[in-house]
């Protein structure tokens, strides 16, 4: 699910998905200067986070909204965001950006301070639920906030330059891209009204996340951050076709052209 954000974050960065006049600021790159391409990353991440792409119907992606999002939580039960957001994209910062036009591939580095919060219900009583803590069902509806901080998001993508009505554009890969989380700082979990069985467990749960972070967040904060970024996604990959590459990258492409 998550191999088609590198898509959306790498190439919004340099890709048109918004009005002419903001097309227009955007600092035109060769593609082999990635400190370049670092500034347009940030500032485009910047520049349409909060506004969204009016002409597109785009929302914002900071704050991003999550409704009726299902995810895995902790291998005890499952979780749906009924109403949230995810705050930070905007914030990221650009650590490295590698294009290589001539293999067609490309990698971009964040590091993000990210926080998910909003309401939840969970139900569930699963194998790790009774490991952990005994016997009965868990089942909450309340609200939830989770913070990562200092996550380093690595995006992989593989990529074909093609020409369309005389102009030329990259088209993502999607199968092939690939990404990879790597928590360099701390992460906390705050909830209310969880029980198991008929006995509020909030705390119970929050210390337990809070002390074994590091291990948990491989699946759950994963989870979050992947279902929610690919949201964001989706918002934007059906666009980004239409926007060529003289809008954001210098030099003859056509040497790259495979169609």
């Amino acid at each position: 699910m998550f191999n088609k954000n590198y898509c959306y974050v790498f190439l919004c960065a340099y890709l048109a998905f918004s009005e002419a006049a903001f097309v227009d600021t955007l600092e035109k790159c060769q593609p082999e200067d990635w400190e370049c391409l670092k500034k347009v990353i940030k500032s485009t991440l910047e520049g349409i986070a909060t506004t969204g792409i009016p002409d597109y119907d785009i929302p914002p992606i900071d704050p991003l909204k999550l409704t009726n999002l299902k995810l895995n939580f902790m291998d005890m039960a499952e979780l749906t965001i009924k109403e949230g957001v995810l705050k930070g994209l905007k914030s990221c910062e650009v650590i490295d950006v590698q294009l290589h036009m001539d293999k067609g591939s490309g990698v971009l580095k964040l590091l993000c301070d990210i926080t998910a919060k909003g309401k939840y219900e969970v139900t569930g009583s699963g194998p790790a639920l009774k490991d952990l803590f005994g016997p009965g069902a868990l089942k909450g509806n309340g609200n939830a906030k989770l913070k990562i901080e200092k996550m380093l998001i690595t995006y992989k993508v593989k990529f074909d330059v093609v020409k369309r009505d005389g102009k030329i554009y990259l088209t993502c890969e999607k199968d092939l891209a690939k990404y990879d989380f790597d928590l360099q700082g701390p992460s906390h979990l705050t909830l209310d009204h969880l029980y198991i069985g008929d006995v509020d467990s909030s705390k119970l749960i929050m210390d337990y996340y809070n002390q074994n972070y590091k291990t948990i967040w491989q699946t759950f904060g994963k989870t979050i951050l992947a279902s929610a970024t690919d949201i964001a996604y989706e918002l934007l990959y059906k666009f980004f076709g239409y926007v060529e590459t003289d809008k954001y990258l210098a030099g003859d492409l056509s040497k790259y052209v495979k169609n």
